[in-house]
């Protein structure tokens, strides 16, 4: 399952928050997928998964807190039937800078400390949505999390 994150502007934002259900959430999130500029989402393959693991408590939900723990699921689900074929999570624009802020100063050996496996693909990753989320910061947008599969 392969996951990505989206840049959204409060127009975006409202827009998917106007979808009437999980079906045209889904439908709207793969239309940004398809009309999103490159510069305006990050791929995670599927590293999404252990940077979230090591972020959070262990779990594949999203998480009550600390904020780093919603660096990839966001804090924010936008499905309410958990058998859709997409998961997707919102982080809000006003709760960025926290998590930006607790991600800044993890290394690579706190990484390396906290990731089990292939520890230099999670790490260029875990490194490229620190830079994802600065800029979403600076940008004061949301971010929207999807993995299909």
């Amino acid at each position: 399952m392969l996951g990505a994150s989206f840049l959204l502007t409060a127009d975006q934002l409202a827009e998917l928050r106007g979808c009437p259900d999980d079906e045209a959430r889904e439908a709207w999130l793969m239309a940004l997928e398809e009309a999103v500029p490159d510069d305006r989402w990050f791929q995670f393959d599927k590293a999404w998964e252990p940077i979230h693991l090591a972020l959070g408590d262990g779990e594949l939900v999203i998480q009550d807190g600390p904020p780093r723990a919603h660096a990839v699921f966001g804090s924010e689900p936008l499905m309410e039937d958990e058998e859709t074929d997409t998961f997707a999570g919102l982080l809000p624009a006003d709760e960025v800078a926290n998590v930006v802020a607790e991600l800044e100063p993890l290394d690579e050996a706190w990484v390396r400390e906290h990731v089990d496996d292939d520890f230099d693909y999670v790490w260029e990753n875990f490194d490229g949505l620190r830079a994802f989320l600065a800029r979403a910061r600076d940008e004061d947008a949301a971010v929207v999390f999807t993995v299909t599969g």
